[in-house]
């Protein structure tokens, strides 16, 4: 397991004063770092969403994560990946880096940490795959073109990007206004994935160089959304 730090970058002030301090508590960080805690902030689905994303996987692939996650995401996709892989998780809070390079210790050679943002990154056409797992609900709206565009160009030719976030249920959903406050409380940047596709996010040009497609799961309170590219993407 390697650390990298790619260039010098900032803490946003959108992180800090939203989520400021579970990410900054080392203890809650580790309280919330469990398949418990996760299925109860998903409402038992986390389990059946690491799924839907490891089921894009195969052995021995180049995969990318945008950002770190709590539970056993990172562990099960480290193992369906195996260590004939190659895993880098890009993440921008150094000291969760360092909680997870000591939770991992030496399990995993194929992860590689990279200190960075995102949003702000030089894509390279190196990956096979692309994960983004609950992250694009977590950002400001003025970001989440840069990141799915960034998680776009960062693939080779035939490789696919991954999304699994949030998503607006169906209007019969038996605790359908109820989540929508509670999130637009919690998660005050969700409300857009409830209303946009992913793929509206992405310029006409590079939209097209994909084939797209969407799972949707509890009653469309989530989804897992492909993006396979098909062509090489004009410069």
């Amino acid at each position: 397991m390697r650390i990298n730090r790619r260039r010098s970058v900032s803490y946003p002030f959108y992180m800090h004063y939203i989520y400021g301090s579970p990410y900054n508590s080392k203890a809650k960080c580790r309280s919330y770092d469990n398949n418990f805690s996760a299925n109860l902030r998903t409402f038992g689905c986390y389990s059946h969403l690491v799924g839907l994303l490891n089921d894009e996987l195969k052995s021995g692939q180049s995969v990318c994560q945008f950002g770190i996650t709590f539970g056993s995401q990172i562990d099960e996709t480290a193992l369906t990946i195996g260590r004939s892989g190659i895993y880098n998780i890009i993440d921008i809070n150094s000291a969760e880096i360092k909680r997870l390079t000591a939770k991992h210790g030496k399990l995993y050679p194929q992860i590689s940490f990279i200190r960075d943002n995102v949003a702000e990154i030089t894509p390279r056409a190196t990956y096979d795959v692309v994960i983004s797992f609950m992250l694009l609900s977590m950002t400001p709206d003025s970001l989440k073109p840069q990141i799915i565009n960034n998680a776009l160009k960062s693939l080779r030719v035939g490789g696919k990007a991954v999304f699994i976030d949030y998503h607006r249920p169906v209007w019969w959903h038996p605790l359908g206004k109820l989540l929508r406050t509670y999130y637009r409380l919690r998660y005050p940047f969700v409300d857009t994935l409830f209303s946009r596709s992913l793929s509206s996010f992405v310029s006409p040009e590079l939209r097209s160089s994909f084939i797209w497609r969407r799972t949707l799961c509890f009653g469309g309170l989530f989804q897992k959304t492909i993006a396979t590219r098909r062509e090489i993407l004009t410069r």
